[in-house]
């Protein structure tokens, strides 16, 4: 079975990148609601495809042989959905897939710029904008290196 390679990241970052600072607008002018409410398919579609973003990175995931936490790609996503718990599974998952993607491609000698682990990590513990833009770029390396994997496997 073929593996589908996720969407693009800057999907999902442009739409997340449009959709907050509206949805922000109204906390600075409440008259605003109207480009508030505007923001919210925006988001939704975001959301949906950030998550078929890493349901399938777990899916090109599955083929590594590290013996690490590894879950299916519908436990990774999903349990970043538990309140509390989603801090915690947050740092685990991105820390996991890069140590997973890099040792894909490492194996498999694929020339392509590993993931940086310390930009996963750091995601995980910066949540603010500087967090957005690390997890950002960190994205843009776990496509690559899925695209460089996919193609690798046929």
């Amino acid at each position: 079975m073929e593996k589908k390679l996720p969407p693009h990241p800057a999907i999902f970052i442009a739409l997340y990148a449009v959709g907050i600072p509206l949805c922000y607008l109204q906390l600075v002018s409440p008259p605003a609601s109207l480009m508030s409410l505007m923001s919210l398919p925006l988001l939704i579609v975001a959301s949906i495809y950030y998550v078929i973003f890493l349901a399938r990175l777990w899916e090109l995931a599955q083929a590594s042989p590290l013996r690490i936490k590894k879950p299916i790609s519908g436990e990774a996503v999903g349990l970043q959905n538990v309140p509390l718990f989603n801090f915690y599974w947050l740092f685990i998952s991105h820390r996991n897939l890069a140590l997973h993607l890099n040792h894909l491609a490492g194996q498999e000698k694929i020339p392509v710029t590993l993931v940086t682990i310390g930009c996963a990590l750091t995601v995980s513990i910066v949540l603010s904008p500087v967090g957005f833009i690390i997890l950002a770029i960190t994205y843009f390396y776990f496509y690559e290196s899925a695209r460089c994997i996919g193609r690798k496997e046929k």
